[in-house]
């Protein structure tokens, strides 16, 4: 599933036009829907290297029980430093001395004790948002950045950096400061990068799209990128003002205004933002609501990044909008783009666990040779792609034809052509075997062949069986019969869900509620308690959680509905992340031993969040089963909220049972 972060605000806000109340509302609604928080209170670094803390952020109840209740729901807890004051920073940065003083004290938040460190010390990682170092510190910030990471990493901890989003390497559109970050290291050194946005000329839609751009350009991967997006409006009166939501309208309900949709300023510039304005321009407000939401995280499914990040949540009086959330709930179930027609094919559930496992892209082919191709969907830096995995997924003019299926290992990457060299020819007949325009191929950077990860997809697939189950539904196997009360249903009846007939004075599906199951595994036999009479039999039942063909293809999708079609079953999501971490778990512990010790403790931190992340949703999440024996009132007893849904369509007159 795609990720959900939240910064939190450990401080109210006051003021004429106060725009937040802590995030300990909000979070105690929706937590569940995150799957980390970065609590804007982990320090602010002085003039002598100390991450000085602030008593408003962190002397309450809230920052005391955040940590219990985050990593309770399974989600990484990564507090946020920042530069409260940029002079300080700069003078940390002059001095080799102070440089290391200052990575020495946050290792103590971050890995130490409550006793060598703060009251909720150690942390999963640390989040820097250092903003306003003059420009001329550009290489020492860098390289301060990179220390850190690598004093974080060999104590297995996460590095987040959260840079404002740009869009060129100098100084260009933002003031020169906002270019600070040396993206090559954030690349190399970060294991998540965070583009920071705000409304105004940083929340444009062209703008969002644009610095996505230029982090991949530079070789920031996906699945380690996230997009900040906030909650927050702007009032403008003479002077600009951020606010709330929550505060923002009650402004326009006093002006009586209604912000309505802005789509385009100027020439070419997409602010896709909602504005109201009155007073002959004097006064104007812009609001980021649903809509804007549902707009602005389409960016982050286009470039398949990790996830997006929330700043601005509140309460209800100083809050965002409630039914934002819902558009995080519609954006999660959101499909990815996909080769095949179901998003829970094998290939988008493979794409989603080497996505956040390693390097990963999925890209067209532009044209091909022997031993080469070209993609112009690749940018990466030289080499970016050397050592990694190509997997050729999908031949263009013959489904399952050559060089699909086809594994090689990539031993140079030119950014300027845009192209790939493998380390041995594709198997061929003739040149129309080689890969050419509209193949699509997978790159990941790791040792393990697709065959192994497939492999481990199926097996955790039987695991996910144990909690969630296909529905199956059958209208050919049998007929009713007149004076017949016995049926021996199909072999691979695990429960029966309902029964349903229909005669021949009638083409609609009607429930057929007098009836038993006897029998064993493999040998069910549906037993009657009247005549039904002659007519159509049809029948819903669950079945052995499993791929919809066999053979099995990358085209095979999960069949826990039995249609690649429907995408919005909230079961379906829940057992493909129950999955996706299984695996995750697997691959992360059958790494721990290609490198070094502190790879190996990073490796074994991540397993450990897997398995407890796989744990939690099979725990919450898991179908409602019903075991043994099955009669339509033990049904109607134990899942009351499945029958509905299964008998919605019936209701309305469907022409196929529970559709």
């Amino acid at each position: 599933m795609k990720a959900i972060r939240a910064w939190l605000r450990m401080y109210a806000t006051t003021g004429t036009y106060p725009y937040a109340e802590t995030g300990e509302e909000s979070y105690r609604r929706h937590g569940h829907l995150l799957s980390a928080v970065h609590p804007l209170n982990g320090g602010s670094c002085d003039a002598s290297g100390v991450w000085t803390q602030i008593s408003a952020r962190v002397d309450h109840a809230f920052a005391y029980g955040l940590k219990t209740w985050a990593q309770g729901q399974g989600q990484l807890y990564i507090p946020t430093v920042e530069v409260a004051s940029a002079a300080n920073f700069e003078t940390v940065l002059n001095s080799a001395t102070l440089r290391q003083t200052a990575i020495d004290n946050l290792l103590l938040l971050v890995n130490g004790t409550t006793t060598t460190g703060r009251f909720d010390s150690p942390w999963d990682g640390v989040d820097l948002r250092l903003e306003g170092v003059d420009i001329s510190y550009k290489t020492v910030f860098n390289q301060w950045i990179s220390d850190l990471a690598d004093a974080l990493h060999a104590v297995g901890k996460l590095l987040c950096v959260s840079p404002i989003g740009i869009e060129a390497d100098s100084a260009g559109t933002l003031a020169a400061n906002y270019y600070i970050h040396d993206y090559a290291i954030l690349a190399s050194k970060a294991d998540y990068v965070t583009m920071i946005q705000d409304v105004g000329t940083l929340g444009t839609y062209d703008w969002l799209e644009q610095t996505v751009q230029y982090a991949l350009g530079k070789g920031v991967t996906a699945s380690k990128l996230f997009l900040g997006l906030t909650t927050r409006g702007q009032y403008y009166d003479g002077t600009t003002h951020e606010v709330s939501y929550t505060y923002g309208q009650t402004i326009l309900a006093a002006a009586s205004q209604t912000a309505t949709w802005h789509e385009e300023t100027g020439a070419g510039v997409r602010y896709r933002l909602k504005n109201a304005s009155w007073n002959g321009g004097s006064n104007s407000m812009w609001v980021i609501d649903y809509d804007v939401w549902r707009v602005h995280t389409e960016i982050a499914d286009r470039h398949g990044i990790a996830g997006v990040i929330m700043f601005g949540a509140g309460d209800h009086t100083y809050g965002e909008d409630e039914s934002v959330w819902r558009a995080i709930e519609e954006w999660q179930a959101r499909p990815i783009w996909s080769g095949y027609s179901g998003n829970h094919a094998r290939c988008d559930i493979r794409a989603d666990i080497l996505g956040r496992f390693t390097r990963y892209r999925k890209v067209f082919v532009k044209s091909g040779t022997a031993t080469t191709i070209v993609s112009d969907d690749l940018f990466e830096p030289d080499d970016w792609w050397k050592g990694a995995l190509l997997y050729v997924l999908r031949d263009s003019e013959r489904v399952g034809g050559r060089p699909e299926g086809q594994l090689r290992v990539v031993t140079s990457y030119t950014q300027s052509t845009h192209t790939l060299t493998v380390d041995h020819a594709f198997d061929n007949i003739a040149a129309l075997d080689y890969p050419d325009e509209g193949d699509v191929i997978e790159l990941y950077a790791s040792s393990i062949p697709v065959a192994e990860v497939n492999r481990m997809i199926d097996e955790a697939i039987k695991k996910a069986s144990a909690y969630w189950f296909a529905i199956a539904r059958d209208t050919t196997t049998l007929d009713f019969v007149s004076s017949t009360f016995e049926y021996t249903l199909p072999t691979d009846v695990g429960v029966l869900r309902g029964v349903f007939v229909r005669n021949t004075s009638s083409d609609k599906w009607t429930p057929y509620l007098n009836w038993a199951v006897e029998g064993q595994p493999g040998a069910y036999k549906l037993i009657t308690t009247g005549d039904a009479g002659a007519g159509d039999m049809g029948l819903i039942y669950e079945t052995t959680l499993g791929w919809s063909t066999s053979p099995v293809t990358d085209a095979s999708y999960l069949n826990i509905l039995n249609s690649p079609s429907t995408r919005d079953h909230i079961f379906e999501q829940w057992a493909r992340e129950y999955i996706v971490n299984l695996v995750l778990e697997k691959l992360n512990l059958r790494m721990m031993n290609e490198g070094d010790d502190a790879h190996a403790s990073r490796r074994w931190n991540l397993a450990r969040y897997y398995k407890q992340e796989h744990e939690r949703i099979a725990a919450n999440h898991a179908m409602p089963k019903v075991h043994g024996q099955v009669t339509r009132q033990g049904w109607m007893e134990h899942d009351y909220n499945l029958r509905d849904r299964l008998y919605t369509r019936l209701s309305r007159g469907g022409t196929e049972p529970g559709t």
